[in-house]
């Protein structure tokens, strides 16, 4: 579609070369309305793109708020491991629960029934 309002222009040049005003005039505007669509249909087309990206960006907050609203749900991704341990005192990871000690210590439960210290 942009070819061709290009085309337009530099045929409408050519005519305006020559002399041929009013046919260059038609030219030009025929033109620079396929311009406008064409520089409509992009923008419509990034609009597009924008609200798809926004969409993913939201599903996965809210994704990831899922998983760290609750600590008792298993993971893998370390840095939510992480932010789970300190905002919650406790957290799962990769199917062992951690918890958070009274002086700060990270521990988990071992088969014994004892608090092992990472």
């Amino acid at each position: 579609m942009r070819w061709l309002a290009c085309t337009y222009l530099f045929i409408s040049f050519i005519y305006h070369i020559f002399g041929l005003e009013k046919r260059s005039n038609q030219l030009l505007n025929k033109g620079k309305k396929l311009q406008g669509q064409a520089h409509s249909r992009q923008e419509a087309i990034y609009a597009a793109l924008e609200k798809e990206k926004q969409n993913r960006e939201e599903a996965q907050r809210s994704y990831e708020q899922k998983f760290y609203d609750n600590p008792e749900l298993n993971t893998t991704n370390w840095q939510l491991h992480q932010k789970r341990l300190y905002s919650c005192r406790a957290s799962r990871f990769k199917d062992c629960s951690y918890y958070v000690g009274p002086r700060g210590g990270v521990y988990y439960i071992n088969y014994n029934g004892r608090k092992t210290y990472c």
